[in-house]
């Protein structure tokens, strides 16, 4: 558990469950996600010291057989991929289903992946995801945006590289529009807007060869995401 300078008193949910679980709290004071949430994602992978790393929220919901059908997974594909991850479903604060999407395919290239989050076919968050340890280290952690918009989706294609993603079918992972989350803030604007520009350049210097499809998708995506966050984007604020 990384409490990154929360002003909640969460050492003490924590240690309700000493010497029932196998957990570890570590407490940082700087509170380095407000500048990026990345980079505390980061040391926090980096704390870690298990192969298969799994970024779970504290307001999000997992179905109760998902972690032992991980396992399973990892057994049927005798470990194959460095990305697996769950189907998703958007959830409200109360917990209320809001938002369902087509079902990830079984096993997906990262271009394919690409072309649906493009083209608005699938829910994509962090929780969902497991990754290796490894590949994350090799890539020197996540892929960094401002407030770590679009950073879990550029991750998950550098991840997968050229092993593609598997998904693991028949539980759900739940994540929370809660209204308070980066997700749903509307004073961020300009800096998601920037980070929406860079995951754009970093899609085409990824994927050269099919810069014209992607710029043909992402012009769509980019202003239906743009009209999503309210943005009153100023060009002239966004230093790219």
């Amino acid at each position: 558990v990384c409490d990154d300078g929360s002003k909640e008193d969460i050492k003490s949910v924590v240690d309700r469950y000493t010497g029932q679980i196998n957990i570890q709290y570590y407490r940082f004071t700087d509170n380095l996600g407000r500048n990026s949430l990345t980079k505390h994602w980061d040391r926090s992978v980096g704390l870690a010291d298990a192969e298969w790393i799994w970024l779970f929220s504290d307001d999000d919901i997992m179905s109760p057989g998902c972690v032992q059908a991980f396992f399973d997974a990892l057994h049927f594909t005798k470990g194959k991929y460095d990305v697996y991850r769950f189907n998703i479903e958007m959830i409200n604060a109360e917990g209320e289903v809001i938002c369902i999407k087509e079902p990830h395919p079984p096993i997906e290239s990262g271009y394919e992946f690409l072309q649906r989050r493009l083209l608005s076919k699938s829910l994509s968050a962090a929780v969902e995801y497991i990754f290796r340890k490894e590949v994350f280290e090799q890539n020197s952690g996540f892929v960094n945006f401002p407030l770590a918009y679009c950073s879990d989706d550029a991750s998950w294609i550098t991840f997968a590289d050229d092993k593609d993603i598997y998904t693991i079918g028949g539980n759900a992972v739940q994540w929370r529009a809660s209204g308070v989350n980066i997700s749903a803030s509307k004073g961020l604007q300009n800096q998601k807007a920037v980070a929406l520009i860079k995951f754009v350049e970093f899609i085409t210097k990824r994927y050269p060869d099919n810069t014209s499809e992607l710029l043909s998708l992402a012009e769509p995506w980019f202003y239906e995401n743009m009209s999503y966050i309210h943005a009153r984007f100023n060009p002239l604020q966004a230093r790219i």
